[in-house]
């Protein structure tokens, strides 16, 4: 940690976004306002749906498209045509291969779910990486907080062994 920069928090940076830090024991970071640097999001997707319920029912003109107050004579239509339940299958349903082709990009880019997990976007604010444990925040730590797992039962554990693992020279403000 670079008191410096980040000096009245420790783990929590000056004003609890987070600090920009890495060792053997965990890793943290500040939350990530910039773009994706993995590529992912610079990738042109497959066409969507084609031939489908969703595809017609999107391309409907606005004053078209039923609220769902009025009859909806246009949606159980396309509803009978693929051979949809209504109202079940009249708000969103797509009856092509749709899906499946995102699937096929995903793996055919190798990125089989989405940015891979270096991405920047992706990365956790905190990860103590003997546990597994992953944290991240929106904006500072405790807004928006989520984690790969319940609270671990050992977490006051799990932070003194972080803190055990920063040298002392780096805790000095």
């Amino acid at each position: 940690m670079n008191p410096d920069n980040q000096a009245h928090g420790l783990f929590g940076g000056e004003f609890g976004y987070g600090q920009d830090y890495e060792n053997a024991v965990f890793a943290m970071r500040p939350y990530y306002w910039g773009e994706c640097d993995c590529g992912y999001d610079g990738f042109e997707w497959p066409e969507k749906h084609i031939g489908c319920y969703q595809n017609e029912y999107d391309a409907l003109p606005k004053d078209k498209k039923e609220s769902w107050s009025k009859d909806r004579k246009l949606t159980k239509a396309l509803c009978k045509k693929y051979g949809l339940s209504y109202p079940d299958g009249s708000a969103v349903h797509c009856t092509c291969d749709y899906h499946r082709r995102v699937q096929a990009w995903h793996d055919g880019i190798g990125y089989p779910t989405g940015h891979k997990d270096t991405c920047a976007t992706v990365l956790p604010n905190f990860h103590h990486k003997p546990s597994g444990l992953k944290i991240s925040w929106y904006k500072y730590i405790g807004r928006g907080m989520s984690a790969n797992t319940e609270r671990p039962d050992n977490w006051n554990e799990i932070m003194a062994e972080c803190d055990k693992s920063v040298p002392t020279k780096n805790k000095e403000a």
